[in-house]
């Protein structure tokens, strides 16, 4: 394999280095590598990773971000799953003594549980423009374990991560994510940031968990699974349209529309986007009852 550039901030350096291993980047994979220095300062800056960090990476690609965290934290795990790409990080990270890679698909591992079995506190990611709402959802709910996520999505979806009730883009999204974090969005990304150039522009967002919300697992569940449903019809109101869901899942309708929105200044004419993520909760606990809810993607 050939030896790997000096700068990975480069794009001279990296689309020369990738035609010498024989890689084309694959667009289905959103395979952008970052090459700009201060975008990666700034990402870093975001996180602040410590030696106490134990850090989760989603698609390290050749590494640029991986090469500064090993140097700041105790522990970290990137998952790649492109092979060619796992065969480069290992040559690069060779005898480095504080750094797992793992050749998988993050989506197809318990993301939630296995963050919580090695004590992962800490996300720092470029991740897949294709796939970052799925992951982020499956490492924020059910269980809020990762302190700080720190993550480059496309601006899009950044824009929706931090939406606040009353927005267009305020949604399903933004409910599950807020629910137990503050989000903001540190910076827009310009897509020339990146080689390949993406299509489209990226944002860097921070995700701190909320030190005064706690849920269980089945109240997360349960919120999820409302609001997925009312947003699917987010032109309806909540008080017939929700009611009618709630009375589906073996809890009283009048009891949710007469007693439980009413206590948590959601009237009945309310649409969707316009309750907040802590009232979506507040609900949630009321009528969770230890009923177990299928899982939420959105």
């Amino acid at each position: 394999m050939p030896d790997f550039p000096q700068s990975l901030c480069s794009p001279v350096q990296v689309s020369r280095f990738l035609v010498e291993a024989g890689i084309k980047p694959s667009r289905a994979q959103g395979q952008n590598f970052l090459t700009d220095k201060n975008t990666l300062e700034i990402l870093l800056a975001a996180a602040s990773p410590v030696a106490e960090d134990t850090v989760l990476e989603i698609g390290p690609g050749l590494g640029v971000v991986t090469g500064q965290l090993v140097n700041q934290c105790g522990k970290v795990f990137a998952i790649e799953k492109d092979r060619r790409l796992f065969a480069l990080l290992g040559q690069r990270f060779a005898g480095v003594e504080n750094i797992e890679l793992i050749h998988a698909d993050a989506l197809e591992k318990d993301l939630n549980n296995w963050v919580i079995k090695h004590g992962v506190n800490l996300v720092v990611s470029n991740l897949p423009y294709s796939v970052a709402s799925r992951i982020l959802v499956e490492l924020c709910i059910p269980r809020r374990t990762i302190e700080t996520l720190v993550v480059t999505v496309q601006r899009e979806v950044a824009v929706r991560m931090a939406a606040p009730p009353g927005k267009k883009t305020y949604g399903l999204l933004s409910v599950l994510l807020q629910a137990g974090y503050h989000v903001e969005i540190v910076k827009n990304v310009a897509a020339t940031c990146f080689w390949p150039r993406p299509e489209v522009d990226s944002a860097i967002v921070c995700l701190r968990r909320l030190a005064q919300v706690d849920y269980s697992s089945e109240e997360s569940l349960m919120m999820c699974a409302m609001a997925k449903y009312a947003f699917s019809r987010r032109r309806k109101m909540l008080g017939p349209a929700l009611g009618a869901w709630i009375g589906g899942q073996g809890i009283s309708e009048e009891f949710f529309r007469k007693e439980i929105m009413p206590a948590h200044g959601v009237p009945q004419t309310a649409r969707p986007e316009t309750v907040a993520p802590a009232q979506w909760l507040a609900m949630a606990r009321e009528i969770c009852n230890s009923k177990s809810v299928a899982g939420c993607n959105p």
